[in-house]
């Protein structure tokens, strides 16, 4: 059995350059990264899931493998493209927390911003333009611009400080 499993759902490329970096993060030998499509739900005891969001949740083979765990640590992180705040970085966790079932223990979590593909800034400069009195089109073009720095230095220090804290408390408990 693994010590430590990397499970990651990456749409644009996010949240695999987190699950990356946490890997280097952890220098475990043979810790791996994989999908939750190939996830073993048995080979080790605690997993990093990780998963792109999708409409304010993870995406749906991400959903798929945290329903099928049980009796297990897990520290949840990922990527979104809207957002910029706490609070709503907080929604989209205890959205993807919903999937776990109670014997599972969260051991800890992290959700940022990530880059978003082109055609969103095209959808949206398409919005305001058909509706240049409306403002949430001009906040919906200087998220999507503040983004595209995202994830960087800070956001993986953060995931690190996140990962070292929750690695302490099954330390602690052992």
């Amino acid at each position: 059995m693994n010590r430590f499993v990397i499970v990651c759902e990456s749409l644009t490329g996010n949240t695999a350059i987190l699950a990356e970096a946490l890997r280097a993060h952890l220098q475990t030998e043979n810790i791996h990264i994989t999908t939750p499509v190939l996830a073993d739900t048995d080979s080790s005891d605690v997993f990093f899931v990780g998963s792109w969001t999708d409409k304010g949740d993870c995406g749906a083979n991400t959903a798929a493998f945290l329903e099928k765990l049980e009796h297990k640590k897990v520290f949840l992180f990922g990527t979104c493209g809207f957002g910029r705040s706490d609070a709503y970085y907080d929604t989209v966790y205890r959205r993807f927390a919903d999937h776990l079932k109670p014997t599972n223990q969260i051991i800890g979590h992290y959700i940022c911003q990530g880059k978003m593909p082109e055609t969103v800034l095209r959808r949206y400069e398409a919005m305001k333009a058909a509706n240049p009195d409306c403002s949430r089109w001009d906040e919906c073009i200087d998220n999507y611009r503040n983004a595209l720095s995202h994830p960087n230095a800070d956001d993986m220090q953060s995931l690190f400080e996140a990962v070292d804290a929750a690695l302490e408390t099954i330390k602690a408990k052992t």
